[in-house]
């Protein structure tokens, strides 16, 4: 593995003990009905109207309660890639403006590159998702940059504990920006997989044979009507 020497920090923390331990933050899903994550396809002229018609149809922003609150988007970028391989800047640059319309008090673009692909900063403004964010208003916040949590797990066969971001713990409110892609080590990947950037060494889809079938999840789609 080749890392530049700004980045060797990064490496002493992967092999090294978080030494806050924090308790899991645990929050429902506003999007779901009936047991089932709400999940919805939307076509528009432009993104800014494409964002508000899928969420719209799944509920709608004011079911987070954004006035007021502290935000983070995690989109993904994993590398400096542009999209697909990384979450489109056009859509963070959306998200962005659409919960500071709905009184959000800050917001905040943050993640942790693959590690063999840090910095988290070059990749953001290799693949547009830096200045998107900053252009409308957003703070980037590079996770390699600030100190990680030790968070014990209950009831787990592969792992007891996690090491993941304070970031997990600082906003108020926390939206997943994934995108859809094919993934050699999971086939396809999509919401949770996003989420391996909160973590320093976890990587869920590795975990175990059976964690395809466990984290298969209800889903209810919704359309615009024509």
């Amino acid at each position: 593995m080749l890392l530049l020497w700004g980045e060797m920090p990064v490496m002493a923390e992967v092999f090294s003990r978080p030494k806050t331990r924090s308790e899991p933050r645990l929050r429902e899903n506003a999007f779901t009905e009936g047991g089932a994550s709400l999940v919805s396809v939307a076509t528009g002229k432009t993104v800014d109207e494409m964002v508000e018609e899928a969420v719209g149809l799944i509920g709608g922003f004011d079911r987070l309660g954004l006035s007021g609150k502290t935000v983070l988007l995690k989109p993904n970028v994993v590398s400096g890639e542009a999209n697909p391989a990384t979450t489109n800047p056009e859509v963070v640059g959306a998200v962005v403006r659409a919960v500071s319309r709905r009184g959000a008090k800050k917001v905040y673009v943050g993640d942790m590159s693959a590690l063999r692909t840090i910095s988290t900063r070059r990749n953001m403004n290799r693949n547009g998702i830096l200045k998107a964010a900053s252009d409308n208003g957003g703070e980037v916040i590079i996770f390699e940059d600030f100190d990680w949590h030790t968070v014990p797990l209950e009831g787990t066969e592969y792992v007891s504990e996690a090491y993941v971001t304070e970031w997990i713990y600082r906003p108020d409110i926390i939206i997943n920006l994934p995108v859809v892609k094919t993934h050699r080590s999971a086939s396809y990947s999509t919401a949770l997989k996003n989420f391996i950037g909160c973590h320093l060494r976890q990587r869920p889809y590795l975990i175990g044979p059976r964690i395809g079938k466990s984290s298969s999840p209800s889903l209810t789609l919704r359309t615009p009507r024509s």
